[in-house]
């Protein structure tokens, strides 16, 4: 098995058991903590994603550096220096993002929620804990970034699993066993994320060690110089991102009661598994792309998105359409709440489209950021975000939750159709076929057309919820007979043309 394939591998291992805690344990929580409470710590959550504007994109730079200078050769003697002045930055960031937070936690407390059950003080405190696990758990992005550059995702997803399985049992036999309150969950959380920095950093410059040839590992702001243009937009990109990301839900927190977001949290919770879906795929072939470019090797870097392209539409698709058809009954088997699948199975099936064109597009972004083409990603974003947040705001108003799902999936169809388009024209050109602009498209109209036909049987023959994802797992089998000789027919015409698909 290729290294590539291998870390492909370990990315979906890491990925399936970390899916596989949030299945088990998210209806747990939910059950103890009740709505409200669950909906606090999605807020949380948001706001953790949301804070990530201030990673200033240092680890994808850092990725991105590190795999081009060990594949060209060139300055790699620096790597060492690099990144131990951006784990200055990053722990500096921390450090000062930490104190602001503690501050902005009295604030949230007492003026931002619609609070029914738990009090404002609990909510206070509930931020602060939160803060403080902010403040300990920064560096983490970049030590994750250090391991996919070097390609070490086997090491990388052995601590994820780790950390995903004491984080879940752990918090739950909290809950049990010591009090069932939402400050004990997140004091346990924040417990796990020490350890799980900590063993990062270590296996990080371990590994960093044995990939380069030189110990230098002092600090020197002089390799900012070098990097500041492509940082300074990759910042500004994921500070967009991030802001369009998370914006529903905080939107919702203060338009809507906090149990709305609860509900809206599972959904999203689910929805955003297709995101973790992809996230293997991307994070091995990114260090490949790049390193592909800085050779100079245009006809391997196409070759090798087109495979991959193709691998996560036929990957995604089948999963995407059947939670959106069958978000109801889905719903109801996990969570095993009524109210829940009322309230948030909409929502559900629109994030889900939504979630499915996001994850077909990511890898269209990513080889943008391994050639270093920024400028084209920083003018989307503004232009969409302008457009895209008084919007969504309208939308959450009027509509509430599923205004704010139906928002974020029209952005990532539009995002889809036009960096596909971008891709083609500007980066592979003639490198890619015609078929590839929006080839994954097959894999979504036959996973509609056969989850589709499943979920008409299901209605014409009354069929229960557990019954409905049995008829949706019949149309899953189906899915696979159907598209995966396509998916082979694609591969055998990548493998065996020097330059292009054939038309």
């Amino acid at each position: 098995m290729s290294k590539l394939n291998r870390n492909i591998v370990a990315n979906y291992v890491g990925v399936g058991v970390t899916a596989l805690m949030a299945v088990v344990v998210v209806p747990m929580y939910l059950g103890i903590l009740g709505a409200e409470a669950y909906g606090l710590v999605g807020f949380f959550m948001a706001f953790r994603a949301m804070a990530g504007m201030l990673d200033l994109g240092l680890s994808t730079v850092v990725s991105r550096e590190v795999s081009k200078r060990l594949a060209s050769g060139i300055e790699q003697n620096s790597v060492g220096r690099l990144v131990r002045t951006i784990e200055v930055a990053y722990w500096v960031i921390g450090s000062l993002s930490g104190g602001a937070l503690l501050i902005w936690a009295y604030f949230v407390g007492h003026s931002w929620f619609q609070l029914s059950e738990i009090s404002a003080d609990t909510v206070v405190t509930s931020a602060s804990v939160f803060a403080v696990t902010m403040m300990v758990t920064w560096p983490i992005a970049l030590y994750r970034g250090v391991l996919r550059a070097l390609e070490r995702q086997v090491d990388h997803n052995v601590i994820l699993v780790l950390a995903s399985i004491l984080r879940g049992f752990g918090a739950v036999a909290v809950l049990f066993f010591i009090e069932k309150s939402v400050v004990a969950f997140l004091l346990w959380n924040l417990l796990i994320g020490v350890l799980e920095v900590a063993v990062m950093a270590v296996t990080s410059w371990n590994c960093l060690k044995c990939a380069s040839s030189t110990h230098d590992r002092r600090i020197d702001y002089a390799e900012f110089k070098g990097i500041w243009q492509f940082l300074s937009g990759v910042s500004c990109i994921t500070l967009l991102g991030v802001v369009v990301s998370q914006c529903d839900t905080l939107l919702i927190s203060n338009l809507l009661a906090l149990e709305m977001l609860g509900y809206y949290t599972v959904a999203a919770t689910l929805a955003a598994s297709l995101g973790r879906l992809t996230g293997p795929i991307i994070t091995a072939v990114f260090p490949q792309l790049t390193a592909s470019y800085a050779r100079g090797d245009t006809i391997a870097l196409a070759k090798l998105f087109q495979k991959y392209s193709s691998l996560v539409g036929l990957v995604v698709a089948p999963i995407g359409i059947a939670l959106a058809f069958f978000s109801n009954d889905i719903l109801i088997v996990w969570t095993r709440s009524t109210e829940a699948a009322l309230y948030g199975h909409d929502a559900l099936s629109l994030l889900t489209l939504g979630y499915l064109f996001y994850a077909m597009a990511h890898l269209d972004s990513n080889l943008l950021l391994a050639v270093g083409q920024t400028k084209f990603l920083l003018i989307y974003g503004v232009v969409s975000s302008i457009v895209y947040l008084p919007v969504i705001y309208l939308a959450t108003t009027i509509w509430g939750i599923s205004g704010a799902a139906s928002c974020w999936l029209l952005l990532n169809v539009v995002s889809f159709i036009i960096l596909s388009i971008f891709r083609n024209a500007k980066i592979l050109k003639t490198h890619l076929s015609v078929i590839m602009l929006f080839g994954n498209m097959r894999f979504v109209l036959a996973g509609s057309m056969l989850f589709g036909l499943s979920r008409l049987v299901g209605m014409l023959v009354n069929a229960g919820p557990t019954a409905s994802l049995g008829i949706a797992a019949i149309g899953g089998g189906a899915y696979l007979l159907w598209c995966f000789p396509q998916y082979r027919l694609i591969q055998d015409g990548i493998k065996n043309s020097p330059s292009r698909l054939p038309l």
